[in-house]
């Protein structure tokens, strides 16, 4: 390349501020640590945020449920080692329905799943040894999708299990192997706006994706610790409003996001005790505005609070989170974001030379979700434009955010 060329790229990215990969959200803040009291864990395993913003932990090898601020100040707990209502032994997850009013818990060595209101006065329960419809042989993971169906990982005998919220069986998929809608050991598991389901198959080192009767939709995921590549995935999270999907890859300590395909978008984590580290992260919570995720690890006995934007914090407008993909790309570019608080939108396309190729209209499919757009690599007069590096820019009110794209031919 001529040096004139590299001066060139050079000033436009000085313009711009440019990423090729969605920014990973920031560490806000931590709570816990070893032993039994109000606010301490030992072992915890499963997180859900309810519509206030009510954040649930399962203590496990504390046998208890406990309830915080999403600042993390203690609220309440229950629960203790039995076979009784309202006990556990080793809990391992645990939702909440749409309205927050209902709990779900998955008592994994008791082999069943317990409701309990959200002051945590037992509702009911089901499930007993065995490998029948509607027995399991340790319940692992819990799930509700917008239909009211409970869907529930049976970790040894390798398959999901669907039910009415109060417990009547539905249907069930998978067995022991590692083809496609098999598992080995499936863990937690989550649910899209679709009614889709994410299921991490935990000894097969992937997160496999199905429809709400169990049709194998795809997968992604083999042993590894590059980009896409999992050791041991614990728990998954689906952010429904952005169509996007969290994966507890715990034995490489760190969470990857990825889009609803399977895509890599992101990554963060590493091997620690200090903030933004890990040490086997093992759940996973979002809010239902998607703007904080919360990550509880099994051995630093903690919860993690990490935002993609400071919405309700220090008053900061909220980050769209623009996502591109695939990048390069060669035919057409798929572009995400929102939802934004910042103001009225625009989404451009310019090259290297800062000059203006196309503007892009985007489409929302709920007034909640986020928006979408696509470039196909043709300019404003209809022509397609020449392979090369483009900057896709998103204005927002008065902020403006900008991902780098490769155009192959």
């Amino acid at each position: 390349m001529k040096l004139s060329g590299i001066l060139l790229i050079a000033f436009s990215l000085s313009i711009f501020t440019v990423t090729t990969d969605e920014d990973p959200p920031e560490f806000i803040l931590t709570w816990g640590s070893l032993g039994g009291g109000d606010g301490q864990f030992m072992h915890p395993a499963g997180i859900e945020i309810d519509v206030n913003g009510v954040v649930y932990v399962v203590d496990s090898a504390n046998d208890r449920i406990q309830k915080f601020t999403s600042d993390g100040a203690f609220l309440l707990a229950w629960g203790s080692l039995g076979l009784g209502d309202g006990q556990f032994q080793d809990p391992s997850d645990v939702e909440v329905n749409v309205t927050g009013d209902t709990i779900y818990v998955a008592d994994m060595w008791n082999h069943r799943v317990q409701k309990f209101t959200a002051d945590s006065v037992y509702v009911g329960e089901w499930g007993t040894l065995g490998t029948g419809d509607g027995q399991f042989d340790c319940a692992r993971g819990v799930a509700l999708d917008d239909n009211g169906y409970v869907y529930v990982s049976d970790w040894k005998n390798c398959r999901i299990q669907k039910f009415t919220t109060d417990g009547t069986f539905v249907t069930k998929w998978g067995q022991w192997g590692v083809g496609d809608g098999e598992f080995e050991k499936p863990s937690g598991l989550s649910c899209d706006a679709d009614g889709n389901v994410y299921v991490a198959d935990w000894g097969n080192n992937r997160i496999q994706k199905f429809a709400g009767d169990g049709t194998f939709l795809t997968k992604w995921g083999v042993y590894g610790s590059g980009d896409g590549e999992l050791w041991g995935p614990q728990d998954v999270e689906v952010d429904r409003g952005e169509s996007t999907i969290c994966v507890a890859d715990a034995n490489n300590d760190r969470i990857q996001k990825f889009t609803l395909d399977g895509v890599f978008l992101t990554k963060w984590g590493s091997t620690g005790s200090g903030n933004g580290q890990f040490d086997s992260p093992k759940g996973l919570g979002l809010t239902t505005n998607g703007a904080a995720i919360y990550v509880s690890e099994t051995y630093n006995h903690r919860v993690q609070k990490f935002a993609y934007s400071a919405t309700g914090v220090r008053g900061v407008p909220a980050v769209p989170r623009l996502v591109v993909y695939p990048n390069p790309f060669s035919s057409s570019v798929s572009i995400r974001f929102g939802p934004t608080s910042s103001g009225p939108t625009s989404l451009t396309v310019y090259d290297v030379k800062g000059r203006l190729v196309t503007s892009l209209s985007t489409t929302r499919t709920t007034s909640s979700g986020p928006y979408t757009a696509t470039w196909n690599g043709i300019d404003m007069s209809g022509a397609e434009a020449p392979t090369g590096i483009y900057f896709l820019r998103l204005k927002s009110g008065e902020r403006v955010y900008v991902r780098k794209v490769l155009f192959l031919k």
